[in-house]
């Protein structure tokens, strides 16, 4: 089996972005025919094109030769943001004590300080635990000047058809019952993302406790790696403290599902460049449309 998590936009024609996608159960699980069937789906509900964006660099070569595909970016939300081109990878062992040796010294005194400060990390796969940490997000990208590219009821449909899957978690840290920080934590067959996390500003910090949390709980479900998201500021440094290897990040592939629509969309894409908030106000109009199986027919994962 193979899946595909599809991220529908709205802009005169739809548009499909599958983030680290699609994803293997198994070697060699995703087929010709079920990629296939994936677009004969998408044509179907009137996709203009699909984007995949992936670290595997080589399940993203195989795509262009089985269907129409391009090695462009045709949805660049970030564009202008100096989006980094690495992933910084923390490969997990079993022993709790030799990950931590591997950590800068800084590193492990957050991690102890959190610890004798007395925060709880409490974990969810459910919608509310998430919602409860939606203020924390939206305070943490005001503090930092950055936009929200997503909406709360995307993230929470997101969480909702992951569910029956524990692919997605929300970790919260807890001091005397006031939330004080929260990661978003998606997950594959071997790895485990950190798509948003923030922390108050505070003493002693709970962001280092609340990764370490979140990783080895990822290992004990079966996850080999932990993924901090690109390198770059502004929080670059935090994450170099757990000396993570960098991944690096091939560009997005582009399939055609509908040429013309396809064509008028890379038009207007330059100028929607220019103006890149209008870029951005798509992308928070995003919705997950559904989660998929990719077989020999690709049908709803229910």
């Amino acid at each position: 089996l193979a899946y595909v998590c599809i991220l529908t936009v709205q802009a005169g024609l739809r548009i499909g972005l599958v983030q680290r996608g699609p994803v293997e159960l198994a070697p060699g699980a995703l087929t010709d025919e079920a990629v296939s069937s994936l677009c004969e789906w998408a044509k179907s509900h009137h996709y203009g094109f699909l984007r995949f964006s992936y670290s595997d660099i080589d399940l993203l070569a195989r795509l262009p030769r089985i269907v129409p595909a391009q090695r462009f970016d045709s949805f660049p939300v970030y564009a202008g943001y100096g989006a980094a081109p690495f992933e910084l990878m923390i490969d997990q062992k079993r022993e709790d004590r030799a990950m931590l040796a591997g950590f800068h010294h800084e590193a492990r005194r957050q991690i102890r300080r959190g610890l004798e400060a007395g925060y709880v990390v409490r974990s969810s796969d459910g919608p509310d635990q998430f919602a409860e940490a939606w203020p924390l997000f939206v305070a943490c990208s005001k503090r930092k000047r950055f936009t929200m590219n997503r909406s709360l009821e995307s993230y929470l449909d997101l969480i909702r058809l992951a569910q029956p899957y524990q692919c997605a978690r929300t970790y919260t840290v807890y001091s005397d019952g006031h939330a004080i920080g929260a990661a978003f934590v998606v997950r594959d067959r071997n790895t485990a993302v950190a798509l948003r996390a923030t922390a108050e500003l505070r003493k002693p910090s709970c962001s280092a406790l609340m990764h370490w949390v979140a990783m080895r709980d990822m290992f004990r479900a079966g996850v080999r790696y932990y993924s901090l998201g690109p390198s770059g500021p502004p929080v670059g440094r935090f994450k170099d403290r757990f000396f993570p290897r960098r991944m690096l990040c091939p560009p997005p592939l582009t399939v055609e599902i509908a040429p013309r629509l396809c064509r008028i969309w890379l038009a207007t894409l330059p100028a929607l460049i220019a103006i890149a908030p209008g870029l951005r106000w798509l992308a928070r109009t995003a919705v997950v449309r559904q989660l998929f199986r990719v077989e020999g027919v690709t049908g709803p994962a229910e």
